[in-house]
This record gives structure tokens, C-alpha cells and sequence, in this order.
């Protein structure tokens, strides 16, 4: 009886292995045509997708024209701010009052521009330590931008290339970036870098509409895309 038993189950034990071991033919033939098809999208999506290569670099920008300064007299008591910090002024517009010898002055806006109140102005206030309370950063300011890359970008770059400016200290996530234009041919510098003048497309108004306080030098990076392969090509160069 146990002898019946044992060859019982050696004989379902094989049949098991034969199942297992012989899938059926359908399985194989769609399970190769599966992975046909998924190499088939992998290639295609390969051919139309790009890959974007972008290079970095140092950007410097300097504003050409200096800020104009307006001063009270020391020991002048300012009577009435006329203007809030930020307010876009137009030449001859009146800033502030102030009162001196019992006598009251009021300073105009030499220059169209943008206010910058330095001290403390409210009514009543004694200006009794540096006597400049405002700058005006002119309307029609104009910067110099330089920029700085790696060596190897010298045949990258090119004139009328755009290019993306992220401020230090101003993220871009939050500020947006300056648009620019590079307007020269990349030289190359001493220390084996390439140099390029940028020109600023919005001056310091941001891509989010904001404008950057940019008066004196400011550093910053700058990003643009040297190449838009697709990304099978891209794949082969590697």
C-alpha cells in the first residue's frame, strides 16, 4: 500500500514539473510581444523627447549712472514726508518739507526715478547724523553685465544667445530671473575663462514682475541653453 502511494506521488510530482516547467505557448508569444512593445515606445519617446544641455556662469552687473542723493541740513526738524520709500518720483515733483530757523523748505526731485528713504522721516523728526535721507535710483538707468564661464563654452556661446540671470540673495523661485541677451562674441581672459557682455531685455524687472533694488554691484549666475538634442541622439554622444 505505501509502495502504491509513494509511486502515486512521484507520478503527480512529475506531472507538477512537466506543467511548470512547459508554460504554455501563449504566454511566451504575448510576453515577447509585451516587451516588444515596450522597447518600441522606449525608442520612440527616445526620437521626439529633447534633452536640454545648459551651461553656468559668474554674472556681474553694474549700474552705469549713480544714485542721486538728497540732503536735509543738520539739525533741520522734517515738517512733512511727502513721499513714501519705493514711490516712483517724476523730476521737479515735491519730496519732503523740512523746518530750519523757523523758516520751512521744500526739496523738489532733481531726477525722474525710483525713492529711497534713508532715515527715519516722520514729522517732528531732528536730522542730527548724516544729512542724506533719500536716494533716487534714475528711471533710466542702464547696467553693464558681464559674464564669466568656463573656458570650454568659448564655441557655445554666441550672440544673441538668451540667457537666465538668478541674483544672489534674491532666489529665483521666489523673484523670478532676469532675461538677457549676450550681445558679444566670448573672448577668452587670462585665467582661461570665456568673457561676454549681457545686455538686461527688462532692466531689473524680473520674469514674475518684480524689480530688483540693484544700485550698486551685483553678482549673480547666469544659465542658457547651449543645445536642445533629442534624446536619443543625446544617449549616443554619452
Amino acid at each position: 500500500m505505501e509502495k502504491q502511494t509513494d509511486t502515486a506521488i512521484r507520478l503527480t510530482n512529475n506531472e507538477v514539473k512537466d506543467i511548470l516547467g512547459t508554460p504554455p505557448k501563449w504566454i511566451l508569444r504575448w510576453g515577447n510581444l509585451l516587451l516588444l512593445l515596450i522597447m518600441l515606445i522606449m525608442v520612440t519617446g527616445s526620437i521626439f523627447i529633447r534633452h536640454p544641455e545648459e551651461i553656468t556662469g559668474s554674472i556681474v552687473i553694474i549700474p552705469v549712472k549713480k544714485e542721486v542723493q538728497i540732503s536735509v541740513p543738520l539739525h533741520a526738524t522734517i515738517d512733512t514726508m511727502l513721499l513714501k520709500d519705493g514711490a516712483l518720483v517724476i523730476q521737479g515733483a515735491p519730496l519732503l518739507k523740512y523746518r530750519q530757523a523757523n523758516k520751512v523748505y521744500t526739496i523738489v526731485a532733481p531726477e525722474t526715478g525710483r525713492l529711497s528713504v534713508e532715515q527715519l522721516l516722520s514729522k517732528n523728526t531732528l536730522i542730527d547724523q548724516d544729512s542724506i535721507v533719500i536716494n533716487i535710483d534714475p528711471s533710466d538707468q542702464e547696467y553693464r553685465v558681464k559674464g564669466v564661464f568656463a573656458g570650454t563654452a568659448i564655441t557655445k556661446i554666441y550672440p544673441g544667445q538668451s540667457l537666465e540671470i538668478a541674483i544672489n540673495n534674491y532666489p529665483k523661485e521666489d523673484f523670478g530671473v532676469l532675461k538677457a541677451t549676450v550681445v558679444t562674441k566670448p573672448t577668452m581672459d587670462s585665467l582661461g575663462n570665456a568673457q561676454i557682455a549681457v545686455k538686461l531685455n527688462n532692466n531689473t524687472t524680473t520674469s514674475f514682475g518684480k524689480i530688483l533694488p540693484i544700485k550698486t554691484l551685483t553678482k549673480g549666475t547666469g544659465y542658457t541653453i547651449i543645445s536642445n538634442k533629442r534624446l536619443f541622439a543625446w544617449l549616443l554622444s554619452k
